[in-house]
């Protein structure tokens, strides 16, 4: 029963509660200098991933069922992609939280083409917008989490100026 608990019921990902917790985690043993095997940990980031116009798909005949088959399909298309020690959770709606350890800026933009082509395989009609932010001694979950949906939401704001 605490394994479900952990677990978004519709995507089978991390729920927010339970992921926060994960990064938390991995922030406290960055602390205590416990992470030898990830080198730097400034080269950790938090990544919040928006579905582009998921709305359109809760529009469809079908209503929430298309949206929540969508949810699906993106939950198991960017678990494809993870890496050892990567983390995922939902969020809440459409957006996911992606804990990435090991990355830098060129990195990270290949991994976010990764996990649109893994989307794009389960359905053509699928893509996410992207913010980030880099670890800082010091930080913690809402200091990374805030600073990511700030990035996410002047990402989507260009995105709709194109």
């Amino acid at each position: 029963a605490q394994e479900i608990a952990k677990r978004d019921e519709l995507t089978g990902l991390y729920r927010r509660w339970f992921f926060s917790r994960c990064v938390e985690n991995d922030l406290k043993s960055f602390a205590a200098g416990n992470r030898a095997r990830e080198s730097d940990p400034t080269s950790s980031v938090f990544v919040m991933l928006d579905l582009k116009g998921f709305a359109l798909f809760n529009e469809l005949d079908e209503g929430q069922v298309a949206g929540d088959i969508a949810l699906q399909h993106a939950g198991e298309a960017m678990k494809r992609v993870l890496r050892s020690g990567d983390k995922l959770g939902r969020m809440g709606g459409d957006e996911f939280g992606l804990w990435l350890l090991g990355m830098n800026p060129a990195r990270l933009a290949e991994k976010i083409d990764e996990i649109n082509a893994s989307l794009r395989k389960e359905d053509q009609r699928l893509a996410v917008h992207y913010g980030y932010e880099f670890f800082k001694p010091g930080m913690d979950f809402q200091d990374l989490y805030g600073g990511a949906s700030v990035s996410l939401r002047k990402a989507k704001e260009a995105s709709r100026k194109k």
